[in-house]
């Protein structure tokens, strides 16, 4: 082999070599490895969760124990939901270290126009607060970083998922919120159809409207009802469209609950015509209207004599 060959190839050798300690030098630079406990949030600290996207705005309090939906609009939201996302932010573990460039946050969405922008707060103290941007090119990251930081971070993907979800997917389908053991009556009315369940001590009575006789119901099939009711979920929301001219008081159900402490709670169900399959469903509870397909709402719309006891055989 020629000498020229060899210095070229030396030279070629030499090129790589520092080719390679140069990228394991920004490796080292920009990949310090994994971060956890990214925000170091305390989860049960937070009663307040704020997201905000272009001009859209979602507002998340917990009042009682129990998490409402307080913007755009005043509904009960779903504390499963919001458990997860909680639960993932504050064990987030992030990744490498894309950027600390703030002109370059515009590529990744990581910017205050484009990403989503997410808020835990305790009272009025802000605990964190985080702007989730687009998914990586293997999708399986999205990049992130801290509000007050131009540091960009890769992250689970499952993050943005969960952070942007559709209201509807934040909103809770529970038709019903109470405490079995504390139910003490269930009227029910469908016209022709009209009786009550009440609780005696251990037993549950059985009365025909005007309730002038009673009689022992099957328990069983009472404390089965009460589970359903319980945990009843809607098949959807309806839309403005929906229940535009609908009169909740022209009822095929009507389902009123009196409680140990003597509060009431209703609910009504009708349909828009007798061919929908479909019924909305309203309670006192909520200003939700729900959507029962047939088959969830003849769960609810049992008759009298579901609750006769069982004949002996």
């Amino acid at each position: 082999m020629k000498k020229p060959t060899y210095v070229l190839l030396g030279s070629l050798l030499l090129f790589v070599i520092i080719y390679f300690i140069l990228v394991q030098k920004e490796k080292k630079t920009f990949s310090p490895g994994k971060v956890e406990n990214f925000l170091q949030l305390d989860s049960a600290s937070v009663n307040r969760i704020e997201f905000k996207k272009y001009d859209t705005r979602l507002v998340f309090q917990k009042i009682n124990q129990q998490w409402h939906m307080i913007e755009p609009d005043s509904y009960r939201a779903d504390k499963g939901a919001l458990g997860q996302l909680l639960s993932m932010t504050s064990r987030l573990e992030v990744g490498e270290l894309i950027s600390s460039n703030q002109e370059k946050q515009f590529l990744f969405q990581v910017d205050t126009l484009m990403g989503t922008g997410i808020n835990f707060v305790a009272g009025e103290k802000l605990l964190a607060s985080l702007v989730i941007g687009k998914l990586s090119d293997d999708y399986l990251h999205v990049y992130l970083r801290k509000t007050d930081s131009d540091d960009v971070y890769l992250a689970p993907e499952i993050l943005n998922r969960i952070a942007n979800r559709k209201i509807t997917q934040w909103r809770n389908r529970a038709i019903f919120i109470f405490d079995p053991a504390q139910v003490n009556e269930i009227e029910l009315n469908q016209g022709k159809d009209k009786f009550k369940l009440t609780r005696q001590d251990t037993l549950w009575q059985l009365s025909q409207y005007p309730y002038r006789e009673s009689s022992v119901a099957d328990g069983e099939a009472v404390e089965d009802y009460v589970k359903t009711l319980k945990e009843m979920r809607a098949d959807n929301f309806a839309r403005t469209p929906e229940i535009e001219d609908v009169d909740f008081q022209k009822f095929d159900l009507l389902l009123k609950f009196t409680f140990l402490d003597g509060h009431q709670e209703r609910l009504f169900a009708t349909r828009r015509d007798e061919e929908d399959n479909r019924y909305l469903v309203k309670t006192d509870q909520d200003k939700s209207v729900f959507i029962l397909f047939e088959h969830n709402f003849k769960r609810l719309a049992k008759k009298f004599k579901d609750f006769l006891p069982k004949e002996e055989t």
